[in-house]
């Protein structure tokens, strides 16, 4: 599956707190690719 330290940490304890942590790095890395896309910010003004 995935390589990630906490997503090991799931899979090794299966406390669902571990997955609940990797959920949500998982989206704020989402977010911030979107945000760091290409083309997804307003050009300045000349």
């Amino acid at each position: 599956m995935k390589d990630d330290a906490i997503w090991q940490a799931f899979a090794s304890t299966g406390d669902p707190l571990y997955y609940l942590l990797y959920k949500t790095a998982e989206e704020r890395e989402k977010k911030k690719k979107k945000r760091a896309a290409p083309g997804s910010a307003p050009r300045p003004a000349d």
